[in-house]
């Protein structure tokens, strides 16, 4: 089962698992991912190609119980490992990773990687070297195609078409 909320939006092509709560007034760009138990409070926002991985949790609500609700954003390309939290009024800016169990309460810079409990910041995205090949993993879109718009032609061909230069790099 899940629960998505009223005034919540999606854009075109996001899958949502099993037993994930998405709260009211929620919005997510193109083909995001959301793994199974993924918690969503309202007012967060998300971008295009934003995986988030099983046991994420998404807070809103800075000083328990109150009506200042501050949601997170998450902009495009990045990924959230499981069992993360991230803390209201966060912003992960673009292809950022989050490593699993890590407690987000500081913003995120683009193309970052942070990680621990609480998080700090590791370094930068391109500084992690692929298992498969040798060369950087991230961006990660040059890495892995499985059920993406690219997965015919390549990242770079992709977003020379019309659909893809709306999320170039």
């Amino acid at each position: 089962m899940v629960s998505i909320r009223e005034e919540s939006i999606f854009g075109k092509h996001c899958i949502v698992g099993t037993h994930s709560d998405i709260q009211g007034d929620v919005k997510f760009g193109d083909y995001c991912r959301l793994n199974s138990n993924v918690q969503i409070a309202s007012k967060c926002m998300f971008g295009s190609f934003v995986f988030i991985y099983p046991m994420v949790v998404f807070t809103n609500d800075p000083l328990p119980p109150s009506n200042n609700l501050i949601g997170c954003t998450v902009d495009d390309f990045s990924q959230i490992a499981a069992g993360s939290i991230i803390l209201p009024g966060v912003s992960i800016g673009k292809h950022c990773l989050i490593g699993a169990n890590s407690l987000i309460s500081k913003s995120v810079a683009d193309y970052e990687f942070h990680a621990g409990n609480p998080a700090v910041r590791i370094g930068k995205v391109n500084h992690i070297w692929s298992k498969e090949n040798k060369r950087p993993h991230y961006p990660w879109p040059y890495n892995f195609d499985r059920g993406l718009p690219w997965s015919e032609m390549g990242f770079d061909e992709w977003t020379k078409t019309e659909e893809g230069k709306i999320y170039a790099l």
